[in-house]
C-alpha cells in the first residue's frame, strides 16, 4: 500500500483520503470537495479528473 504522500512522489497524482467530491462543475473544471471527518468543504480544480468509484474485494484462490 501507498500512502498520499508517496503515491504523488511517485506519479504526479494528488490522491486524497477521508474526502468526498459532493459536485463537479465540468464547465469551470472544479470539484466541492468535502472532508468526511471534519465536515469542511472546499473546491478544487482538476486539469483531468478520474472517477474511480470503488467496488467490491473479491477474493482470488491460487492453486
Amino acid at each position: 500500500m501507498m500512502t498520499p504522500d508517496s503515491f504523488e512522489e511517485k506519479h504526479n497524482i494528488d490522491a486524497r483520503v477521508n474526502s468526498e467530491v459532493i459536485a463537479i462543475n465540468r464547465t469551470d473544471k472544479t470539484v466541492t470537495v468535502k472532508n468526511v471527518v471534519t465536515g469542511e468543504q472546499s473546491a478544487e480544480s482538476y486539469d483531468k479528473l478520474v472517477l474511480s468509484p470503488g467496488a467490491s474485494p473479491m477474493a482470488i484462490s491460487y492453486n
